[in-house]
């Protein structure tokens, strides 16, 4: 198919969303905040939270966004920045996720609930509407179709029960198993949302039940924790590698001159843009029809500023500018996979 004809057919699937969307059932659209805006936080201290660092550390922080049981889960989002790079001046990021949740709760003891992480070409995923939305509504990336898509293909995972291994030997939970059926769920078609389906990447872990993790985990020693509310614990959850060329603090629009050239209709959005959250919840062990809620995030600088494209505010001397895109992405996809 000619390029100009992919094109065409990608736009189609980038439709105006109504703004009516952007507060679904299954996506209520909570504010998200950066270290800044918390009380409990004192941004001369700790780390990640942590004003005037050299390093780019980003971080978005969401209160109860998700609701089991009459339990609220909390998000919070970090780009630590500390991968560094490789060769031909690409560099390397990690977004690490954890749900916060009240210390009174035995996470082990619930029944089991997953969260999903999705990339897009190593990256964050750009605006399909001419802003971004800093709440954790997904209209701004995704059109509603699209989530009913990502719904269906989860509740078409069927898990045998307890845990499988890889080809590797590593054990794979129920979270592992359904991230990996998602991927596959969505690779055979050309095109998801008029993204590019093989360059979607998707990861996850377990929050709730069996399998979930028991030890809370600090990600500052001191000036308050990185969560809200602020007496909530903090459990990771997943972690992606992220790999962008930096220097470069916008992109191309969709139908832009530049976006033609690189013969894709759009591409991932850096550091700057959002990453999907799925929320899978189970009502047991046995359920195959789990509840799936979902929240869009993006991280801030410690001050509530966007984050550069680059590992460090300092201009980068050996960012590589001209560096033909669809290398990039071939790079990245083949980096990507030795991860996965």
């Amino acid at each position: 198919m000619h390029a100009s004809n992919l094109r065409a057919t990608f736009a189609a699937g980038l439709a105006v969303v109504s703004r009516a969307q952007q507060d679904r059932d299954n996506n209520a659209a909570v504010d998200i905040s950066s270290c800044s805006d918390l009380d409990n936080v004192d941004l001369n201290a700790g780390e990640v939270c942590k004003s005037d660092q050299t390093r780019a550390t980003g971080v978005g922080i969401a209160a109860d966004v998700f609701t089991v049981n009459d339990t609220s889960l909390s998000l919070t989002l970090v780009d630590d920045g500390q991968e560094g790079g490789i060769s031909s001046g690409y560099q390397l990021s990690s977004q690490s996720l954890y749900f916060g949740i009240s210390p009174n709760v035995d996470v082990s003891e619930q029944p089991p609930a997953c969260a999903l992480m999705l990339q897009y070409q190593g990256q964050t995923f750009p605006n399909i509407t001419e802003a971004s939305d800093n709440t954790t509504s997904c209209s701004d990336i995704f059109s509603g179709t699209c989530l009913d898509t990502l719904t269906e293909a989860i509740q078409a995972f069927e898990f045998a029960g307890g845990n499988a291994s890889s080809n590797t030997g590593v054990s794979q939970t129920r979270c592992d198993l359904l991230a990996s059926h998602v991927r596959d769920y969505l690779l055979p078609n050309v095109s998801f949302c008029g993204l590019w389906s093989s360059f979607l990447n998707v990861t996850g872990g377990p929050m709730l039940g069996p399998n979930a993790s028991t030890s809370p985990v600090e990600l500052q020693e001191s000036g308050g924790e990185a969560v809200s509310p602020g007496e909530y614990e903090l459990h990771q959850v997943a972690k992606m590698t992220q790999l962008f060329r930096p220097g470069g603090d916008e992109f191309p629009d969709a139908d832009s001159d530049e976006n033609e050239e690189l013969q894709s209709p759009i591409h991932g959005a850096g550091r700057q843009g959002k990453t999907p959250v799925v929320g899978v919840f189970y009502r047991s062990e046995e359920d195959s029809m789990p509840e799936v809620e979902f929240a869009c995030m993006r991280t801030f600088s410690p001050e509530g500023e966007q984050l550069p494209n680059q590992l460090n505010y300092a201009e980068s001397s050996a960012a590589a500018k001209g560096v033909g895109y669809a290398a990039s992405m071939a790079v990245g996809a083949a980096f990507l996979h030795m991860l996965s």
